[in-house]
């Protein structure tokens, strides 16, 4: 069906395309006052090197429609893509509801909190941009479950560092600005992200590999939980506590759970960006694409070109410039601003 989709595209491109050959060596059959025959085209065609460029109009327009036909396949099957990955959240959705029941089974006490983190689910399920989703997610669940401080790591491109993106209070504003970030297997927040568990320390004064933070001076305990798909790191959901046992393994379940809705959503989140970047130049390619098509000459069909080009880049100026035969075989030139 795809390959029926570019075909389709490339013949409409090619059809339209003969328009401009067959018209313009009709009129320089009439300019030159000939009759109309196969010899007559065969003169036009061997005086005017012009000409030849002008017949190239159906492979040139049927080009480009291929392009653009290849373009709205791409489309589609981005657009497949993400439904999948939306059917592929309502799955998870569901497999936290049933978790949501059988904790509030276990422990009764923490009913609220449960719903709280449900809540959260049912946010970040709705947030397709990445800063606005990670600070959502540490605001929300500090005040959920009252904790001393919450804080987001996220994977740097190299894949060498965890960077804190976000992070409660004065001291993830201070830490953020600093360029804070750790070294993976250094640290709480380091271990989990090299093997990719919850790690729980009830009381940090025991711990010999926590790292100390002097704008977090009350912590007394801390839990790193990984933010993962499977065995793909995106990050570490990071929690301190300012009571020794203040955080327990339920806790670090309750958190595993949210790092696994916060690993979808970025995921999500990012493939959005992906898709509206892809989207919006695939766009820009079209409509493009088609007011080339319906460029009467040479000298239109490049200024549109130039025009596209430049507000697809976003630039100030640009400027073409082609070598054209005068009458007098001399050579001229022209240039066409934005």
């Amino acid at each position: 069906m795809n390959k029926r989709v570019v075909l389709r595209y490339m013949l409409a491109g090619a059809l339209f395309g003969v328009v401009f050959p067959v018209v313009a060596t009709l009129l320089r059959i009439y300019e030159n006052g000939l009759e109309v025959s196969w010899r007559s085209v065969v003169a036009v065609q061997s005086r005017d090197p012009l000409q030849w460029i002008i017949d190239t109009a159906p492979f040139i327009l049927g080009l480009f429609a291929g392009f653009g036909g290849v373009r709205q396949v791409r489309v589609l099957e981005l657009n497949q893509k993400l439904n999948k990955h939306v059917s592929d959240l309502e799955q998870t959705t569901h497999e936290l509801q049933e978790l949501k029941i059988d904790l509030e089974k276990k422990v009764a006490g923490r009913t609220l909190a449960l719903e709280t983190s449900i809540e959260i689910s049912r946010r970040l399920s709705t947030v397709l941009e990445v800063e606005t989703l990670v600070s959502e997610v540490v605001e929300q669940v500090k005040l959920a479950f009252r904790y001393y401080h919450v804080q987001i790591y996220l994977l740097d491109a190299k894949g060498e560092h965890l960077e804190m993106v976000t992070g409660t209070g004065e001291a993830g504003r201070l830490l953020r600005a600093a360029g804070h970030k750790i070294s993976k297997g250094k640290g709480l927040v380091g271990r989990a992200a090299v093997t990719l568990q919850p790690i729980l320390v009830p009381d940090v004064s025991r711990e010999p590999g926590w790292l100390p933070n002097p704008l977090l001076p009350d912590t007394a305990c801390e839990v790193a939980v990984p933010i993962a798909l499977g065995k793909n790191l995106l990050g570490v959901l990071d929690v301190q506590q300012d009571k020794v046992g203040g955080l327990t393994k339920l806790d670090a379940d309750l958190l595993h759970s949210i790092a696994n809705q916060v690993a979808i959503a970025l995921q999500n989140a990012r493939l959005y960006t992906q898709i509206t970047q892809r989207a919006n130049r695939e766009t820009l390619a079209n409509v493009a694409a088609q007011k080339i098509q319906q460029a009467s000459s040479v000298d239109e069909l490049l200024k549109v070109a130039v025009y596209e080009l430049g507000q697809a880049l976003n630039a100030k100026h640009l400027s073409v410039e082609i070598g054209r035969r005068t009458p007098a075989e001399t050579s001229a030139s022209e240039e066409w601003q934005l």
